[in-house]
């Protein structure tokens, strides 16, 4: 099942093995995302610099060289 909010974007995907809750600033842009599966429960937050060019987790990716992702993709990208 797919949910968004009133601006259209997508803030839900469940199924029956995981859901996902997404998360988004005032301006619009994507700030984290709650997984929850059988053995899995994370929180994923995203961060932007001043240009809302979304910024690489130093915690997940420590030896990055990367100052913002490139197109503003994030790390994966899944279909359901």
């Amino acid at each position: 099942d797919y949910d968004w909010n009133d601006n259209g974007q997508l803030i839900r995907i469940s199924g029956p093995q995981e859901s996902r809750e997404y998360r988004y600033s005032d301006t619009g842009r994507l700030t984290g995302v709650h997984t929850t599966a059988a053995n899995l429960d994370i929180d994923i937050p995203y961060a932007t610099d001043p240009a809302g060019n979304r910024l690489p987790d130093p915690e997940l990716h420590p030896d990055s060289t990367l100052t913002a992702w490139p197109d503003n993709r994030i790390a994966e990208d899944a279909h359901y």
